[in-house]
């Protein structure tokens, strides 16, 4: 049996789980692979994948910064292709008037057409999101997607470290260019400075979409403010959340991607 580019792909990201760079000096040097130890690893495989050169592979990451070569994934990949998905991110710790105004926007988004998609780093946001929001949902995972357990069912869980990959802190600011790169816009309720959800600004700015958040009182910590400084639009309420997924960002202007150095993870 002779096996297929695809196939190398896989194995590959399964050697090196998932590291974009070694993944590319693999390809790049033609590194060799047996035959037998590549099928073997990929009937080793128990969730859905999908590889950069396969017909099903989403549009939406083909245009980000270093596409995964290969997606492990769990639940229907082709939500990747319906409108307009809303990506949620910010700080893990935050105050109650966020809290509240989440709640409430959430409660009235349940009627709109809209997906949401977060990563698991933001575990506090969404755990609010899986109590108030009833629509579909998509997750991000900065490592293998079987490391976890959900309390609810997601509509589609994804990675791009394959499933047993164990966390490290790198992943984080990795991870948020796929959440950037899969959805439509960027809500930051509230964020504080050196904190990976920046990396997300960064990228959503550099796809050139748009990004809100909601007005948050200035702080030596608070970053939220000097997002709207920079231009992210202020929303609140669940139907200025629709309408910002359906805005083609003007008002910033992308000057390269952030520093992931600048990012404590």
């Amino acid at each position: 049996m002779l096996i297929k580019g695809r196939d190398i792909l896989t194995y590959l990201s399964v050697k090196y789980e998932g590291d974009w760079s070694a993944i590319y000096q693999a390809i790049k040097n033609k590194e060799l692979v047996d035959e037998q130890t590549v099928l073997q690893t990929i009937n080793e495989i128990t969730v859905s994948y999908t590889t950069i050169i396969d017909e099903d592979y989403p549009e939406s990451l083909k245009k980000i910064y270093k596409p995964p070569f290969v997606i492990f994934y769990k639940g229907d990949l082709k939500l990747l292709d319906k409108q307009p998905i809303l990506a949620i991110s910010g700080s893990n710790t935050f105050n109650d008037y966020t809290h509240t105004k989440l709640d409430e926007m959430l409660k009235n988004l349940k009627k709109k057409k809209i997906q949401i998609a977060s990563t698991n780093y933001t575990h506090h946001y969404n755990d609010i999101i899986e109590r108030y929001y009833s629509g579909k949902m998509i997750m991000l995972h900065d490592a293998g997607i079987n490391k976890y357990l959900h309390t609810k069912d997601y509509a589609l869980i994804f990675s791009e470290y394959p499933e047993h990959t164990k966390f490290s802190p790198t992943h984080v600011s990795w991870t948020n260019r796929l959440l950037a790169g899969i959805s439509n816009a960027l809500f930051v309720p509230e964020v504080l400075k050196k904190e990976p959800a920046l990396i997300t600004v960064g990228y959503t700015i550099y796809l050139n979409k748009p990004v809100g958040a909601l007005s948050q009182q200035a702080s030596s910590k608070d970053a939220t403010t000097e997002l709207i400084k920079d231009g992210a639009i202020v929303i609140t309420s669940a139907d200025e959340l629709v309408k910002l997924t359906e805005l083609q960002n003007t008002t910033n202007e992308t000057s390269g991607l952030p520093n992931h150095e600048s990012v404590e993870a």
